[in-house]
């Protein structure tokens, strides 16, 4: 590699760090705040939110700031599409030389903060990343997926380094960032084809159902192709959208006529449009469950009224609650204007009992299959960071690191073979009790996965 080479790289990314055109709006912006995540639109009050999430290099706000000092959000405030709906900026430590997060570490830190926010509250979360955002969000969503659900419908990814970018090969000689060579070009990059596989079995087992719509750049930034449409578009689904803008300015649409700004509104109508359509095929379903009950009721009791057998009046609401209940519905009636016309009313979610800490002796049980394998697990918790060791008889090392955030435990190990390290990502139960799941990352023979289930005495 030149010396002219490595000088143009090392600006480039200089110029990504610090973007151009921002600085007559950012005197407010210190460093803090840049990274601080929090709601820019609305409140945890509206139904659906749009999380932002920046790349390597960026921060929560001029990653998305266009040279008229707009936001991207600035220009959603007026759009029937969007006025509905808050949004929320997330960011996480990146500089360009020393330290910053890995995509792990920006995982867990997203969980915290998305969390501490009551983010996750939302009945619909819509994701919006940039470069290594993506691999963030989609981190994110395979971690946590007993968390979220199914309330990501949509992640769209703007120039998301889906194989890796091939710049960061040089970038690496200059910046200790851990993300750079997670996002290395080529099949040598176990992360990316690791959290390729994962995602794709994660939807063929339908644990999750997020539909990724991606928007890939056509422009260099600086003479250089930062993402190429095949690394942008390899987890899309459907068409992908190719942009006329560089890496940079692909997420600073200069109005809402810009291809970058009217994708993603695209993307959003059509969620909200099959959302629409679902809502409405869960109300027939009540209606169909409701006349089921009221044939049962005729059939199974004595002095049926006219009203009753003609179909104009209903059993008593005490009844059909009750069988609602024993059905396993997550809801309930209650009586209308009139007592031949009933109303749906949604339950409230029932909460996992708080467990505060999780320090202490765990009982272990691995389930695979009709395999069940017992174990044991001691855990140390100081704030949010858990270390602890769990005996192996393969061996492989023990030793275990990760966060609990008060809802969900993320756990990894490094084996110390071919690479593989194992995760776990379990939900509180109760008091006393944690379930979720855990899978080996690694070389095709050692990849594993099932059910874990942690228990006090």
């Amino acid at each position: 590699m030149t010396i002219r080479i490595a000088f143009q790289l090392i600006s480039l990314f200089l110029m990504i760090s610090f973007p151009v055109g921002c600085s007559h709006t950012n005197g407010d912006l210190t460093t803090t705040k840049r990274h601080s995540p929090s709601y820019v639109v609305g409140g945890n009050s509206q139904d659906t939110v749009i999380v932002f999430v920046h790349g390597i290099f960026g921060d929560s706000y001029t990653t998305w700031q266009n040279k008229q000092g707009l936001y991207f959000w600035d220009l959603m405030k007026d759009d029937d599409i969007f006025k509905n709906s808050a949004v929320f900026a997330y960011g996480f430590p990146s500089p360009l030389l020393d330290g910053g997060f890995s995509i792990d570490q920006a995982v867990a830190d997203m969980s915290l903060h998305l969390r501490n926010s009551h983010v996750l509250d939302h009945k619909q979360i819509i994701i919006v990343a940039h470069s290594m955002g993506g691999l963030v969000a989609e981190r994110f969503l395979l971690t946590f997926q007993t968390a979220v659900g199914n309330k990501v419908p949509l992640l769209f990814l703007y120039s998301t380094p889906q194989e890796g970018a091939a710049i960061t090969r040089v970038v690496t000689r200059v910046s200790r960032n851990p993300g750079v060579e997670q996002m290395l070009p080529g099949g040598n990059n176990q992360y990316l084809a690791n959290l390729e596989q994962e995602w794709r079995q994660a939807q063929e087992d339908r644990r999750i159902s997020t539909k990724i719509v991606c928007a890939y750049e056509l422009q260099p930034t600086y003479g250089i192709t930062i993402v190429d449409q095949l690394s942008g578009t390899r987890f899309c689904s459907g068409v992908s959208y190719p942009i006329d803008a560089n890496h940079i300015d692909i997420v600073k649409p200069s109005s809402t006529g810009d291809k970058s700004y009217i994708a993603l509104r695209m993307a959003v109508d059509d969620v909200l449009k099959n959302q629409h359509l679902k809502s409405e095929s869960e109300v027939e379903r009540r209606r169909i469950v409701l006349r089921s009950l009221r044939n049962e009721y005729i059939l199974s009791h004595d002095g049926i009224s006219p009203e009753l057998a003609a179909g104009t009046a209903w059993p008593p609401l005490d009844w059909i609650n009750d069988r609602l209940s024993k059905l396993g519905e997550s809801w309930n009636v209650a009586y209308g204007r009139n007592v031949s016309e009933l109303q749906f009313k949604d339950l409230p979610s029932k909460k996992a009992s708080y467990l505060k800490d999780v320090t202490g002796n765990w009982k272990v049980q691995f389930i695979k299959g009709s395999t069940i394998i017992n174990s044991s697990m001691n855990l140390k918790q100081i704030g949010p960071e858990v270390t602890g060791v769990i005996p192996t008889g393969d061996g492989t090392r023990g030793d275990l690191k990760g966060q609990y955030d008060g809802k969900v435990l993320t756990l990894s190990r490094e084996t110390g073979m071919m690479g593989t390290v194992q995760r776990y990502s379990l939900e509180v139960k109760d008091s006393k009790r944690l379930e979720g799941t855990y899978w080996n990352e690694g070389p095709p023979q050692l990849q594993d996965k099932g059910i874990v289930t942690l228990s006090l005495d």
